[in-house]
C-alpha cells in the first residue's frame, strides 16, 4: 500500500466509507426495531461504527496527510473579505 498514490488510497477509503454508512444505518434502525434485544446485534452495531470511525479518521488523514496540518487549521487567519462574504454582506 506504500506505492500507492494518495487519489487512489482516497477512493479506496471513499468506497469502502459508503458500505460502512449503509451498514450503520442499517443496523441503528435495526435496534430501533427490535428494541434492542439481541446482544449480538447491538455488538455487530458498535464493531461497524469503529470501522466507520476508523475509516472517516483516516479519509480525514488521507486528505491534510500530517496531524500537524490539521492541527494548523485551527490557527489559520481568514482574510476579511472571506469573512465579509461569509457573513452574507
Amino acid at each position: 500500500m506504500q506505492n500507492m498514490k494518495k487519489i487512489t488510497k482516497l477512493k479506496i477509503c471513499n468506497w469502502s466509507l459508503l458500505p460502512l454508512t449503509v451498514a450503520i444505518l442499517i443496523s441503528g434502525i435495526q435496534l430501533e426495531a427490535t428494541h434492542s434485544i439481541g446482544l449480538t446485534s447491538v455488538w455487530i452495531h458498535i464493531l461497524i461504527g469503529v470501522l466507520f470511525i476508523g475509516m472517516a479518521t483516516y479519509h480525514v488523514y488521507l486528505h491534510f496527510d500530517t496531524v500537524s496540518s490539521i492541527v494548523s487549521l485551527k490557527y489559520r487567519r481568514f482574510s476579511g473579505s472571506i469573512l465579509f462574504r461569509m457573513a452574507g454582506e
